[in-house]
């Protein structure tokens, strides 16, 4: 059996609750075989190493049937829509701003 899973992980910065914070912009994970929690196993991956490399937590996009079949069930958060996908991240907030999608 072959077994993928990939993300990217980029340095972003957006501002959460009022206050401008360093964060890793998750952007394209992929898992194969869908469906066996390869796709949340790596989210909390990258939970852990951004608390180990200083960040705030790590924030995403999307789309909301995405959203509300995968990213939810990690336990990732709702932070409302921006270009038609779902900001979604790995903590609680009141309001997170992002000024670009990636």
């Amino acid at each position: 059996m072959d077994i993928s899973v990939s993300c990217r992980l980029l340095e972003k910065t957006v501002e959460i609750d009022g206050v401008i914070r360093e964060v890793y912009g998750i952007a394209s994970v992929r898992s194969d075989p869908q469906w066996q929690g390869l796709g949340r196993m790596m989210l909390k991956w990258s939970e852990e190493k951004a608390k180990r490399d200083g960040k705030y937590c790590c924030i995403g996009f999307a789309t909301p049937v995405t959203y509300e079949r995968y990213d939810k069930k990690a336990g990732w958060y709702n932070y409302g829509i921006y270009e038609g996908r779902v900001v979604t991240g790995s903590i609680p907030a009141k309001k997170v701003v992002v000024t670009e999608r990636w």
